[in-house]
């Protein structure tokens, strides 16, 4: 199967309750909500787009994440959150910011507040 943007990600939903221990594979419960852009990363060889929860290409206002995507040399498809770290935690404004910069704009912007995507990682095996 080959996935192709646009696609609708995964988004959280708030719960009373944990789910049952069961309900879930790997034994994975419940997954914690970063303050970032829930963000699909397609990477394939010579091409990689980055496409915000709307279907927005992301791409070029984050460059260090297209060339690590790029650098890993699989075809592969991630959900995750886009955040950018700030002072020792996540720093929603900071990534707004980043999300409207451009060219050397976002260059300029990827050295001094570098994002990151977090994925979801499943517990046990």
């Amino acid at each position: 199967m080959t996935l192709s943007p646009p696609i609708e990600p995964m988004l959280a939903e708030a719960r009373r309750e944990l789910p049952d221990d069961r309900a879930l594979p790997g034994h994975l419960v419940a997954e914690q909500k970063p303050d970032g852009f829930r963000t699909e990363l397609f990477a394939r060889t010579g091409k990689v787009t980055l496409q915000s929860r709307n279907g927005a290409d992301l791409t070029s206002a984050f460059p260090e994440i297209a060339a690590a995507a790029s650098a890993l040399g699989e075809d592969l498809v991630l959900d995750g959150e886009l955040v950018v770290p700030h002072e020792g935690r996540l720093h929603f404004g900071q990534l707004q910011n980043r999300a409207r910069r451009r060219g050397r704009g976002a260059l300029a912007a990827a050295a001094e507040h570098p994002a990151h995507l977090i994925t979801g990682v499943r517990a046990g095996s």
